[in-house]
């Protein structure tokens, strides 16, 4: 995991909170992470199929 992280320029802490962000709001239907290889999977959501978008600014 921490080299994802790494590659993706995050500290490893921040890479699950990116990953749910990913989930909730883009690409992704589903991620999991497979505990005894520390194996990431993910899904992407099929193509056309978009959630709402959320408005992530503070006011």
């Amino acid at each position: 995991m921490d080299r994802i992280a790494r590659e993706c320029g995050l500290a490893p802490a921040a890479l699950f909170p990116v990953l749910d962000q990913l989930a909730a709001f883009g690409p992704l239907a589903s991620w999991n992470v497979t505990l005894a290889s520390g194996d990431l999977y993910w899904e992407l959501l099929p193509k056309g199929d978009q959630r709402q978008s959320a408005d992530l600014t503070a006011t």
